[in-house]
Formats: structure tokens, C-alpha cells, sequence
């Protein structure tokens, strides 16, 4: 479909009687190949075109060959041969395509004894057929609506003093309680102090790996 749309480009150009340019055919048989750029990069010196290439020029240029042991992947859906194809099954796998009749016996597999249908179980039979029962005391969970449930008498009952006192919140002094008042304030004459050289040596970071 591309080279068909580069004929008819170069056929309407030429029906308009425009000169083309002796690049210009080959500028559109790999114009996919290039950036979109009508001139050269740069010139060729004549000496570059009529170059003769070495030997080791050509050996290095040659594709490196693939391994002998390489094998191309395989498709991802097996292509079945031909012989596949036309191959009859032999009498055992009929047999064992065939999809196998079970019999479906509706009735009793064994007769039950008229003993055993009139037998009567002993109370020790009884007392182990009954269910587990529940350790005296035993109560159900009780239902989300039981859990929450607030009783009448927690919604009319009356706190007391000790409750009330417990349930204000505590107020704390804050600098008012303290043998100095201006003990969080920093001193004019603790402002100009200069530290000695033992606290500068001290204030040093302790420097490690010498």
C-alpha cells in the first residue's frame, strides 16, 4: 500500500511537468528509515565513496552466526501433522473412549432382618444416642440488642459525691506553686557568659574510625 502511494505522488508530479530532483525518488523509497530531513546530514568526499573495504572490515560486518545446536521457538498452537490427521483409532482406544454404563440400583443392596427391625435398645444404647447436654449454670450468648440494652435502673440512678469529684477534671498550677517565680526565665548575666575551654571541648562531636 506504501509503494503504491509513492506512485501516484511521483505520477502526480510528473503530470504537473515538475522538474524532480535526482534525489527525490530515493528520498521517498526511505523516507520510513529517516528523520524527515530532505538534505544530507553532511557530504561524502569522493575518496569515502570509492573506498575499498578490507578483508577484516567485511569479517567484522558479516552477522555473527547462530549456534549449531540453536532451534527456532515453537509456535504456541501445535501444528498437527497430516498423518495425525488421517490416523484411524485402534479397537482398544474405542473401547476406551466409550463412556462406562453403571448400573443404577434403586432398591436395597441387603434385606434387614425382622430381628433387627423389631429390635428394642437396651437404656444404655439411649443414654448414648442422646445429645451432650449443657454444664448446670449454662446462659446463651445474648444477641446484640441484649448486649447493649441499658437497664432502667442504670438510666435512673444517681451518681455520687466520690463519682462527681472523679469525674471533674484535674486543674494544675503552672509556676504558681514553685519556690521561684522566674524560674523558666534565663538571666541577663547567663546570656553574656562565655563557656570555658573544658565545655567547648565537651560541646565537640566525639569523632570515630581514627
Amino acid at each position: 500500500m506504501e509503494n503504491t502511494m509513492e506512485e501516484d505522488i511521483l505520477k502526480h508530479i510528473r503530470s504537473e511537468s515538475v522538474p524532480l530532483p535526482a534525489y527525490k525518488p530515493q528520498l521517498l523509497k526511505y523516507h520510513d528509515y529517516s528523520i524527515g530531513r530532505s538534505s544530507p546530514l553532511w557530504t561524502v568526499s569522493d575518496a569515502a565513496k570509492n573506498a575499498q573495504s578490507k578483508s577484516r572490515l567485511e569479517e567484522l560486518s558479516s552477522p555473527r552466526p547462530m549456534h549449531p545446536e540453536y532451534q527456532p521457538p515453537k509456535p504456541a498452537i501445535p501444528v498437527i501433522t497430516k498423518a495425525a490427521k488421517e490416523a484411524l483409532p485402534t479397537d482398544r482406544i474405542e473401547e476406551l473412549s466409550r463412556a462406562s454404563n453403571r448400573i443404577i440400583n434403586m432398591e436395597n443392596e441387603w434385606r434387614v432382618k425382622g430381628s433387627a427391625l423389631n429390635y428394642r435398645p437396651s437404656e444404655r444404647i439411649l443414654e448414648l444416642s442422646r445429645p451432650r447436654s449443657f454444664a448446670n449454670g449454662y446462659m446463651p450468648c445474648k444477641t446484640p440488642d441484649e448486649t447493649w440494652r441499658v437497664s432502667p435502673n442504670a438510666r435512673k440512678a444517681s451518681t455520687s459525691e466520690r463519682v462527681d469529684e472523679l469525674s471533674k477534671p484535674h486543674i494544675r498550677t503552672v509556676a504558681t506553686n514553685l519556690p521561684r517565680t522566674d524560674a523558666f526565665t534565663v538571666r541577663e548575666t547567663a546570656k553574656k557568659a562565655k563557656a570555658s575551654n573544658r565545655i567547648l571541648e565537651l560541646s565537640l562531636p566525639v569523632i570515630r574510625g581514627h
